[in-house]
């Protein structure tokens, strides 16, 4: 059986360190994406080629810049364990994440600049299927980066080229595949709550949270649906960022992004909290409050309340007492053999 075989750019020279490959990147990023066609070729080629220090652009694309984004299926996050702010992020505990969350790598890479007190590693996921839709690809990328909170959030673009290396590649599963429904499921990061308020009040908050009927409001706030599917809904308008085309509501997690060049470097997006702290300039807390006092109290007054006093109980007339009401429509059904 023929090996399965995936679309991207790969260079036609290899590099043996970082600093060289960093002097000729504007270079490596034309002869890459602007100068040599797309290959398709088996995973285990792309490892061989990354081993040999040759750069990998993992979207297809017609040319050097986002616009000019064509397909992608291979996906890369770059861990680079640059905050200090927390714990460095070992390879086993960033595998320990994927499967967590149902995210099974193909593969993974050391970087130009790995050493063993400071890991850095590429992390290698193929998607079950071709990607061809921006949006959609943004909002994987930035899903699958927000995993990791040591990973380089600024490798979000479509037009990102990846270095090569000359250390270590380690193959997983080169069959394995992620999906886009998972990946939906990937909550995006969202405001914090303050350590005050107790997980009870947690709880309760994210109870309201899923319940709120966040895409009426959206679409009574945004105009005009422009883009409609299963996985995502995009409006004419934004009122985040005063652009069209840039915001994005996702059913599945009831969730939303906005996608103008301030949103993706930003990364915008998250529950309503997010959205009204974004849109009003609120703090957390006080975003929590006007969701409380103000739209939910909204929302409760819409829901009519009607006392069983108030129905009116017609008396039921019977034309074979229990079984037929007069004037309604009667289905007797049974099993035959027993008529």
């Amino acid at each position: 059986m023929e090996e399965e075989k995936f679309k991207l750019h790969i260079d036609t020279k290899g590099y043996k360190d970082k600093e060289l490959a960093k002097k000729e990147f504007g270079i490596i990023k034309n002869r890459v994406q602007r100068d040599s066609p797309p290959v398709e070729v088996p995973l285990k080629v792309v490892v061989e080629e990354l081993q040999k220090g040759k750069s990998v652009s993992p979207s297809v694309m017609k040319g050097t810049k986002e616009k000019d984004f064509v397909e992608q299926q291979v996906f890369m996050v770059d861990i680079d364990n640059k905050r200090t702010d927390i714990p460095i992020l070992t390879v086993e505990e960033a595998l320990s994440i994927c499967e967590k969350n149902h995210l099974p790598l193909a593969f993974y890479y050391f970087s130009f600049s790995h050493t063993a007190k400071l890991p850095k590693y590429r992390l290698v996921f193929v998607m079950n299927e071709v990607i061809t839709d921006n949006i959609l690809r943004d909002t994987i990328i930035r899903r699958l980066i927000d995993l990791f909170e040591q990973a380089d959030t600024s490798c979000t673009n479509a037009d990102r080229v990846f270095f090569g290396t000359n250390k270590e590649a380690k193959i997983l599963d080169l069959k394995a595949r992620i999906t886009v429904d998972n990946i939906l499921k990937i909550p995006p990061k969202t405001a914090i709550v303050e350590k005050k308020k107790t997980s009870r009040t947690d709880k309760e908050l994210e109870k309201l949270i899923n319940g709120f009927d966040f895409f009426s409001y959206l679409k009574e706030r945004n105009g005009n649906i422009v883009r409609d599917n299963p996985r995502y809904i995009m409006f004419e308008n934004c009122e985040i960022c005063g652009h069209h085309n840039d915001l994005v509501y996702y059913p599945e997690t009831n969730t939303f992004s906005c996608f103008s060049d301030k949103g993706k470097k930003e990364k915008i997006g998250g529950t309503i909290i997010d959205y009204l702290k974004e849109v009003y300039k609120l703090t957390p807390s006080k975003a929590i409050d006007k969701f409380k006092k103000e739209l939910c109290k909204k929302m409760s007054k819409e829901l009519e309340l009607i006392c069983m006093d108030d129905i009116e109980v017609q008396e039921v007339k019977w034309l074979w007492y229990p079984f037929i009401p007069a004037g309604k429509v009667t289905i007797l059904q049974g099993d035959p053999r027993k008529w």
